[in-house]
């Protein structure tokens, strides 16, 4: 009797921990950087898989004309981010990355030590404006420029919708942030073939949304950063040697990014 209830013991107490575990995995990780990651790649928290278009997920949170190229020729000089010379990173420290399992990467394996981040491996804007975690945030303290980045999840969307449910999160922001620069960047190319599904990650999908990015930062006096057009090869594809699922770069090449975003910086 004594060793049935010690073993039913061992199976209660493994259940309580696994339910604790799933219960920290599903909280949105939004966080100031205090510490350095180094080492060897690790995945960050999402894979691409047909139920979530790029991302497993632990919660439901939360460009160009032709190949190649960037979508500055598509937007006014007024509202998209100029090249420049590369800023130190003090310019960072009011500012705000709010994204998904893409944001999680450059938090993790970008060098940008100075910003502050909020991110959730499965985001949307269809579900960013209602989380929690990014809300405590915007209320934490004020920010001069919030950096934006979600798209890659919505793929599988309609273009339409997933505009109206990024502008709806805009408002958000700016109702909780009246004084902070709202800077969309353009979703990062995809290499169709390494993913689930090519027609969902396809060139041209990926395209069309940042043509509607770039015209709702217009119609909303946000400024826009054509990230798209930093990894972009002449097909309008990320290299496959660049990325390890045709969404997520690898770990080193998340560089790119942060030294684009140097050059391209906006005023707050």
């Amino acid at each position: 009797m004594k060793e049935i209830r010690k073993k039913q013991f061992h199976i209660t107490l493994a259940a309580a921990l696994t339910a604790a575990a799933l219960l920290i995995l599903s909280f949105s990780a939004c966080s100031r950087e205090e510490e350095s990651t180094g080492g060897s790649e690790s995945t960050p928290s999402s894979s691409v898989s047909s139920s979530d278009p790029a991302s497993s997920g632990t919660s439901q949170f939360v460009s160009s004309e032709g190949n190649g190229g960037s979508l500055s020729g598509e937007t006014s000089s007024s509202n998209t981010a100029s090249h420049g010379s590369a800023t130190d990173d003090s310019y960072f420290s009011d500012v705000l990355f709010v994204g998904d399992s893409l944001t999680n990467g450059l938090y993790l394996y970008g060098d940008i030590k100075t910003a502050d981040y909020c991110y959730e491996t499965s985001a949307t804007a269809a579900g960013a404006a209602n989380v929690t975690p990014l809300l405590s945030m915007l209320s934490s303290k004020n920010y001069g420029k919030i950096y934006i980045l979600l798209g890659i999840n919505e793929m599988g969307s309609g273009t339409s919708s997933y505009i109206a449910n990024y502008e709806k999160l805009i408002d958000t922001i700016r109702t909780r942030q009246p004084n902070a620069v709202i800077v969309l960047q353009t979703i990062l190319p995809t290499n169709p073939e390494m993913t689930w599904d090519a027609s969902i990650f396809s060139v041209e999908n990926v395209q069309a949304k940042n043509r509607a990015l770039a015209e709702l930062a217009q119609r909303k006096g946000a400024v826009l950063v054509d990230t798209y057009s930093a990894y972009a090869d002449g097909n309008g594809m990320m290299p496959a040697s660049y990325c390890r699922d045709g969404v997520h770069p690898h770990a080193s090449y998340y560089s790119i990014w942060c030294d684009y975003l140097r050059s391209h910086m906006v005023s707050s």
